[in-house]
């Protein structure tokens, strides 16, 4: 284990040992700064030289494994366990769903239709029309029964699109 210094200024340096981390803050020339992971910051003038780090990382499909090494000497490692309970989890939520919507539904109102691309536009007026239809209630008694091709119901305005609708106004 080691123990992370910080210089006077508040630059990181090299790691030390447990023992000389003791001995200066016995002596008052240190103070602690973090407890997990320990770290203390001298409280003494010193040089800031470190030294090359290398950083090793071992990515696995559920363990992950970091290590941080310095003249043959780790100065830190860590094995991150990812999680892989993810999927079971979604699949029982999706179950608890899915009971919840089967409990006490017995008289609710079907729910098809209720999506604007998926409900019928009259050819007509532009409303609503019922499924399977291309022509509203409302337009078929105007036109008798009898279907709009041979109506003659004459459409009375037309979407247009923003860009055609402007110079139509000009």
């Amino acid at each position: 284990m080691k123990v992370y210094v910080k210089s006077e200024t508040g630059k990181w340096l090299m790691p030390t040992n447990p023992a000389n981390a003791r001995i200066l803050l016995k002596k008052g020339k240190a103070k602690v700064i973090g407890r997990t992971p320990f770290v203390i910051r001298l409280l003494y003038e010193t040089g800031e030289y470190v030294q090359p780090v290398t950083v090793g990382i071992d990515d696995g499909g559920i363990n992950i494994g970091i290590a941080a090494v310095s003249n043959g000497s780790v100065l830190f490692q860590q094995e991150l366990v990812l999680r892989s309970d993810i999927k079971s989890k979604l699949d029982t939520r999706r179950q608890y769903r899915r009971s919840r919507r089967n409990r006490k539904t017995r008289y609710r109102k079907a729910r098809f239709l209720n999506r604007k691309q998926s409900v019928p536009v009259c050819k007509v007026c532009g409303g609503n029309a019922p499924a399977s239809k291309i022509i509203c209630r409302k337009c078929l008694n105007a036109a008798g029964g009898v279907h709009q091709k041979y109506a003659g119901i004459q459409k009375t305005h037309f979407r247009l699109p923003p860009s055609v609708r402007a110079k139509k106004m000009l």
